[in-house]
């Protein structure tokens, strides 16, 4: 069985990160990935859609409502 461990941690002035109390045995061979953490403000790809709708019409009315098989 293949057991994932996720930690958040800050990279110091020298440039390692130091992982402690890992919950794998010793000798265990473990795949390290390492990756930027994504900030709130950040968007995920430059070609999304996020933050440019500009106006909702109708928001909590239901959309293509005739085309709904379950409702015929």
């Amino acid at each position: 069985m293949m057991h994932t461990y996720n930690v958040e941690k800050v990279v110091s002035k020298n440039g390692t990160v130091q992982l402690e109390a890992l919950p794998f045995l010793p000798d265990e061979l473990v795949e390290v990935i390492v990756r930027p953490r994504k900030s709130p403000g950040t968007v995920a790809h430059p070609h999304t859609l996020t933050g440019t709708v500009l106006k909702y019409e109708l928001p909590f009315e239901p959309v293509a409502e005739e085309e709904w098989d379950a409702l015929q």
